[in-house]
């Protein structure tokens, strides 16, 4: 026998009878029933003849509360519409608030990259220069701006323009070092090459030194010593040269060791050059008798001490002013002497090349010195 029952939602099925007295689910809304006795309920109703329904008896997640309404209140359309608009509202404040502080963050940055690049405009021109342009970039990139950084904008852009020349010519000074550099690295990889074709020969090396007065006679140089000094040097074997010199005559011939700072330590320096940067370099004293060649050839024997450790061979010349150097290996060499009284200073500094398996002869006299000093005046040829 069938027995109806009337679920709180308006529906009404029948269940067997046996079912009296438990519990079950409304199979329209789900709402957990117990099933009543026919007396417990109004025969009278009309209630909807529905087949016999399977209920489900086994326990299930608890029904959802029902309040009368076809679905969940927060499945109406008028609750989702009612709680967007007012997250959309918040989400705006939010980004608001987060683009205002982002905005002032950003100023004070600006101010501050001001104040760093004014400080060092006159010290560091290419550093203040850069600054100013990335606060430009900066404030160009925010597109609109307030009165504070309009301010800046226009203050950077003024001293940027100003500071230019002195960036340019730093730039172009940079540039010139660099060129200076990659043809010393040229002319160093040329002269390496050349030598290395060079020292398969040998050859010795003679001449006299004679010195030749205003009437037309001449004497022997003798007892004077004579050098042999490569044209070229390693950098590194001059710089523990001088450093070898000690604190006052190192730091005579550093003075003119910085004009080749471009050089690699490895890389071949002309000695013949140092040499003639050494004696006649002017510091820009009034007096003559300050330059550095008269402190180096008088005061403080710069380059005769260098000699020492920089020389190939050294010999003296005879009784007749002849000299020779024995056994020479290709390459190419210059010839040093000093000649040295109470009246007068004459040096010679001669290039020669040893490029054929034959002797080379090379003879001097005051004519064809590098250097004279006379009765303290100075004379270069």
């Amino acid at each position: 026998m069938l027995v109806p029952v009337k679920c709180e939602c308006g529906k009404s099925f029948r269940v067997r009878e046996e079912r009296i007295g438990q519990k079950g689910r409304c199979p329209s809304c789900g709402m957990l029933l117990t099933i009543p006795s026919p007396v417990e309920q109004d025969q009278s109703s009309q209630s909807t003849f529905i087949p016999e329904l399977s209920l489900d008896l086994r326990p299930k997640t608890p029904a959802k509360l029902s309040l009368g309404f076809p679905r969940p209140f927060w499945k109406d359309p008028v609750f989702q519409w009612g709680s967007i608009v007012p997250a959309l509202v918040l989400g705006w404040f939010g980004y608001y608030l987060y683009n205002q502080h982002s905005i002032t963050n950003q100023r004070d940055r600006i101010v501050e990259m001001q104040v760093e690049a004014d400080a060092t405009f006159n010290i560091d021109p290419e550093s203040s220069y850069s600054k100013y342009s990335q606060i430009i970039d900066s404030i160009g990139a925010a597109g609109s701006h307030d009165a504070v950084t309009q301010t800046v904008f226009e203050s950077a852009t003024r001293k940027r323009t100003q500071l230019w020349p002195e960036v340019k010519k730093r730039a172009d000074a940079r540039l010139a070092i660099e060129e200076r550099k990659r043809l010393a690295k040229q002319e160093a990889d040329k002269i390496t090459a050349e030598l290395a074709g060079l020292s398969s020969f040998r050859a010795d090396v003679t001449g006299t030194f004679v010195m030749e007065n205003g009437l037309g006679g001449s004497k022997p140089l003798r007892g004077a010593e004579v050098y042999l000094l490569p044209e070229f040097t390693p950098k590194k074997s001059l710089a523990n040269a001088i450093r070898a010199l000690g604190s006052r005559k190192g730091s005579l011939a550093q003075e003119a060791f910085t004009n080749f700072s471009i050089y690699d330590d490895d890389r071949p320096i002309p000695l013949g050059r140092f040499w003639a940067t050494l004696i006649h370099t002017q510091p820009g004293f009034q007096d003559k008798i300050d330059s550095i060649a008269y402190r180096a050839l008088v005061e403080e024997p710069v380059w005769p001490t260098l000699l020492e450790s920089l020389s190939i061979q050294r010999c003296e010349t005879s009784n007749d002013g002849s000299y020779r150097f024995k056994g020479v290996n290709g390459g190419r060499y210059f010839i040093y002497c000093e000649s040295t009284n109470d009246q007068s200073v004459i040096i010679w500094a001669f290039p020669i090349i040893i490029n054929k398996d034959q002797n080379v002869t090379k003879d001097f006299n005051n004519n064809n010195a590098e250097y004279i000093q006379n009765n303290s005046i100075f004379e270069f040829k």
